[in-house]
C-alpha cells in the first residue's frame, strides 16, 4: 500500500496527464496551500506531500478536515492518515507563538501610569537587565527580578513590588523585542575605542576586530576583561581558542599599551 501511495503521489508531481476526479483543498500551515488531485483512496499524508509538506509553523496536532456535503469538520491526528473525498478541506493549524523572554544585558523602555507626574517621569525611563538578572527601579529598595521572565509577568512583579510601599502603578513595556541587546565597552589602544552593541556569540577577538584592532602600541597578549567585580587577563596574540572567550553584555575590554 505504501509502494502504491508513493508512487501516486510521483505520477501526481511528474504528469500533466494522470486522470484525477475531483479535488482536495489544502489550507493552512503547508508550504504549497491550494487545491491538490483527488483520486480514490487518496488519504491524508499522500494529500499533504502533494502540497509539499508542512511549513515550519505547523501544528501537527491541530488538522481538520471539513466535508463539503453537510460542512461535518473531523478533527485528526495524522497517525490515522484518514481516506478523503473529493471536495474535503485539510487545515493544517498554526503552532501557538512562543512567549518573548528577557534575556540578560538587554535595554527596554518602560512606561508607568497612575503616578504623579513628577514621579512617572522618573520611572518612566530604559532599564537594563544587568548581569545579576535584575533591574533596579527608583523606589524600590530592592531590585526585580527579570531576566527569563515574561513581559506580563515583570509588569505584575513591578505592580507587586510598589503595592508593597503603597503605591498602585500600572506598568507598561514593549510587546516585542527590547530595543538593544547590551553594550560592550572597549578602550585602551584600539583604533576606534568606545561601546559595541553586543549579540550572542560574540568572542573576545571579534570585539577587538570591530573596534577598528589594535594599534601598533596595543599588547595583545595582555588584554584586560572586566566582567562585574571580577578581572582576568587573556592573550588573544596567537589566537589561541581557550583565551578568545565569549562576551557576555557589559563587559569592559582594555587593551594595553606598550
Amino acid at each position: 500500500m505504501l509502494l502504491v501511495s508513493a508512487l501516486m503521489v510521483s505520477l501526481f508531481e511528474h504528469s500533466e496527464n494522470v486522470l484525477v476526479k475531483g479535488n482536495v483543498n489544502i489550507v493552512g500551515e503547508v508550504v504549497q496551500p491550494g487545491r491538490v488531485p483527488w483520486v480514490e483512496h487518496l488519504r491524508l499524508w499522500e494529500a499533504l506531500r502533494l502540497a509539499k509538506g508542512f511549513s515550519p509553523a505547523a501544528d501537527r496536532g491541530s488538522i481538520s478536515i471539513t466535508h463539503s456535503h453537510g460542512g461535518v469538520q473531523r478533527r485528526l491526528w495524522i497517525e490515522q492518515n484518514s481516506e478523503l473525498a473529493s471536495g474535503d478541506t485539510i487545515t493544517v493549524g498554526t503552532l501557538p507563538p512562543t512567549p518573548f523572554r528577557i534575556p540578560m544585558g538587554w535595554v527596554f523602555p518602560m512606561r508607568v501610569n497612575g503616578a504623579p507626574r513628577e514621579e512617572a517621569v522618573k520611572l518612566s525611563s530604559y532599564y537594563r537587565v544587568e548581569a545579576d538578572g535584575n533591574i533596579r527601579v527608583p523606589g524600590l529598595g530592592h531590585p526585580i527580578r527579570a531576566a527569563d521572565s515574561t513581559i506580563p509577568d515583570l509588569c505584575n512583579s513591578l505592580r507587586r513590588a510598589f503595592k508593597e510601599v503603597g503605591k498602585d502603578f500600572e506598568f507598561r513595556l514593549p510587546e516585542h523585542c527590547p530595543i538593544a541587546a547590551g553594550m560592550v565597552n572597549v578602550g585602551g589602544e584600539v583604533a576606534i575605542p568606545g561601546d559595541i552593541p553586543w549579540q550572542p556569540g560574540m568572542r573576545l577577538g571579534e570585539i577587538i576586530a570591530k573596534s577598528g584592532g589594535a594599534t601598533t602600541y596595543g599588547k595583545l597578549d595582555k588584554i584586560r576583561l572586566l566582567r562585574g567585580t571580577s578581572e582576568r587577563v587573556l592573550d588573544v596574540s596567537d589566537r589561541s581558542p581557550a583565551n578568545n572567550i565569549e562576551i557576555e553584555p557589559n563587559d569592559q575590554i582594555i587593551v594595553p599599551g606598550n
